[in-house]
């Protein structure tokens, strides 16, 4: 009987772990657009650095051209949305907040031929 209160407190002490870790995050959303027709772009890389240089976090955007990256420490941090054929785009010195969705679209020029 003892084990398994044991077990039960660890349990929920892990969970709520994991939960407060999540909590004390923030989250990055946005849609990718061609800049001249402004269609959405699938399947753009965006690519999150930390100014720390911890270790980035990618996602790639959808059909209607969105993306979301969470789980991000507070912080500044740089967002670089890259396609074949397209300019890269960068956006620096973002500050991610504590418990926050922070909106980063962007537009991108095609590249010439």
């Amino acid at each position: 009987m003892l084990h398994r209160r044991r077990f039960a407190a660890v349990l929920l002490f892990s969970l709520f772990g994991a939960t407060a870790a999540r909590a004390q995050s923030g989250v990055l959303i946005g849609t990718t657009t061609d800049a001249f027709t402004h269609e959405p772009l699938a399947g753009v890389l965006v690519t999150v650095v930390g100014a720390d240089a911890t270790a980035p976090k990618t996602a790639t955007t959808d059909s209607d051209g969105n993306y979301r990256i969470a789980d991000l420490a507070p912080g500044t941090y740089a967002v670089q949305s890259a396609k074949a054929g397209y300019h890269t785009f960068v956006r620096r010195d973002v500050q991610v907040r504590l418990n926050r969705t922070l909106r980063i679209n962007a537009e991108l020029l095609e590249r010439a031929p």
